[in-house]
């Protein structure tokens, strides 16, 4: 019964965490509950002066350093919004580094309009004894149709490699989450030693990468990965990417498993004689 339950356990726990993409939207999480500071607001107002046509005003917000000659390149920057409010907008990335008495702090937000597609906007943010302004701006705009070419979808065909890559990563899961379980409930590893191995368990090494989108793939021979495999995206609206990592830390449970169990025998018969 403790395999089943483990197994049962570990197929579901699969299910949930190689599911992520299918389930989800491509749109990277929302970080703004986690920005703090008042780089970000910094930020939301150079974008709203330019949209607004306030280009001095946005010039002064520039480091003194960084600011163009005139406000041509500002004039190019509020052609790339519509006409119109935002939906809604999306802080996707955030970022600051301290460094003798100065902070640097990158942000990146989405502008989204909907059918009318979004905005994307990178911010450097300067703080020094002066002050803070903004170093760096670089925007763009995306239709619909970039915004979703990464979106997931299972493969068309059987015979596409991606379903090879997926099995074996399902496998793998299971194998580390199913392990994990018997670790904790079995009686055969000491507690003073139990802790160590349900890490080691979910452990695997040799990672491999497959984009899901292009097909791309790469690995690295030393690496450590916890679960063995899984989903995840490098940037905002990019492509998944399938991470495999072979489940060394399962592999050599069950190794020393049997030794261990010999030796409770041996200890068993030992003790009855």
């Amino acid at each position: 019964m403790r395999v089943v339950g483990a197994l049962i356990f570990a197929i579901l726990a699969t299910a949930a965490l190689l599911g992520v993409p299918y389930w989800t939207t491509n749109a990277a999480p929302d970080v703004r509950s986690l920005v703090r500071g008042d780089e970000l607001p910094l930020a939301e107002r150079f974008v709203r002066d330019m949209r607004s046509r306030n280009y001095n005003d946005a010039l002064a917000i520039l480091e003194p350093a960084h600011r163009p000659a005139d406000t041509a390149v500002f004039r190019t920057i509020t052609a790339l919004f519509p006409a119109r409010h935002e939906d809604g907008t999306r802080v996707t990335a955030w970022h600051k580094l301290s460094l003798s008495g100065s902070e640097t702090t990158q942000i990146e937000v989405f502008y989204e309009f909907g059918k009318d597609g979004a905005v994307r906007g990178i911010f450097t943010i300067f703080r020094d004894a002066s002050g803070l302004k903004v170093r760096g701006a670089r925007l763009e705009s995306f239709t619909v149709a970039q915004l979703h070419a990464n979106d997931f979808r299972l493969p068309a065909t059987a015979l596409d490699i991606r379903w090879a890559f997926l099995a074996v990563a399902a496998v793998f899961d299971v194998l580390a989450f199913a392990t994990f379980v018997l670790c904790l409930i079995s009686p055969v590893v000491r507690w003073r030693w139990r802790w160590l191995w349900l890490l080691v368990v979910l452990c695997g090494c040799v990672h491999f990468r497959l984009d899901w989108s292009t097909l791309q793939f790469d690995y690295q021979l030393v690496n450590v990965m916890a679960p063995p495999a899984q989903f995840g995206q490098v940037i905002a609206y990019g492509s998944w990417v399938l991470s495999l990592a072979a489940p060394f830390g399962a592999l050599i449970y069950w190794s020393k498993r049997a030794q261990w169990r010999s030796e409770e025998a041996g200890a068993a018969d030992i003790r009855t004689a």
